[in-house]
């Protein structure tokens, strides 16, 4: 497969993204795609910096969002979780890029993401069906396409304009209505696309080599879940343990299901985890 850039898309300057385009950038080429309060970030090497607004079809996104309806206990507030992605199509399609990697703004890379072996090109996290409202996929680390977002905008149509796929997860509405604690977001069609076969996912979830090393994307640095457990990956308090080999420069957590050390591509510091993103994980970080 061909060579992707990084993408992270984020908007309103936060002290944290410079931390993570410095480490980031250091084994990748990063696209940031945000408003002018992070322009600033495109003085750090291998970081470009593009204005979203410059790429975004207003009539179009308007017409999107008069048709919104959040199906979730967040409120109004997700819709621009819907809005990034719509962004990150008119900007792949006006720059003629066919794949990303995405990353949130929160989830550090601590290497180059081109070196895996990915077994499809579109490889992302879908998450174990716990229960079955659950339905999780994620791209806080994921290999993109543009189909991907053109997938993301047509059933968009499909859920909230046109109303056709709306039963398929009319059943999750019903219930976080009644019982609360989420609802429908960009997640839930992330899990659609692989669980209704309209589109080839490699679940990213899993490990994957990178020449003889074996390797491992974490959803969550604030516990331990993997595909076979939630409990998946030795923690130390309320972390992910991060086992640290300084003559190979290289970075582990211990999987204890399978029980073996897998070499780590990231850190995803989700929620409240955001606060460790501070300057001195430059230092104490290995990347």
């Amino acid at each position: 497969m061909d060579d992707v850039p990084v993408l992270l898309f984020h908007n309103n300057y936060e002290n944290y993204l410079k931390i993570n385009c410095e480490i980031t950038s250091a084994n990748n080429e990063v696209i940031f795609l945000g408003d002018s309060s992070c322009q600033k970030l495109d003085k750090i090497q291998n970081v470009d910096f593009y204005d979203y607004r410059d790429f975004i079809d207003t009539k179009k996104m308007k017409y999107y969002q008069d048709y919104f309806v959040s199906y979730n206990t967040k409120g109004d507030f997700i819709w621009i979780w819907y809005f990034k992605l719509f962004s990150i199509l008119e900007f792949l399609k006006q720059t003629q890029k066919k794949s990303i990697f995405h990353i949130d703004s929160d989830n550090i890379l601590l290497d180059n993401i081109n070196e895996i072996e990915y077994e499809k090109e579109n490889s992302y996290f879908i998450l174990n069906d716990w229960d079955e409202f659950h339905m999780t996929g994620s791209i806080h680390s994921g290999r993109t396409t543009i189909e991907f977002y053109e997938l993301f905008s047509k059933l968009y149509e499909d859920v909230f304009i046109n109303k056709s796929k709306l039963p398929l997860i009319q059943h999750k509405i019903d219930f976080h209505e009644k019982n609360g604690g989420g609802g429908i977001c960009d997640m839930t069609f992330f899990y659609l696309f692989d669980k209704l076969n309209l589109l080839d996912v490699d679940n990213l979830i899993f490990p994957k080599n990178k020449g003889e090393s074996r390797v491992v994307f974490m959803n969550n640095y604030g516990n331990g879940e993997g595909f076979h457990s939630k409990d998946q990956y030795e923690m130390s308090g309320k972390f992910i343990k991060i086992f640290k080999d300084k003559k190979k420069n290289k970075n582990y957590i211990f999987d204890k299901v399978n029980n073996e050390y897998l070499e780590l591509m990231n850190i995803h510091f989700q929620g409240k985890a955001k606060k460790k993103m501070n300057t001195l994980l430059k230092y104490t970080s290995i990347y």
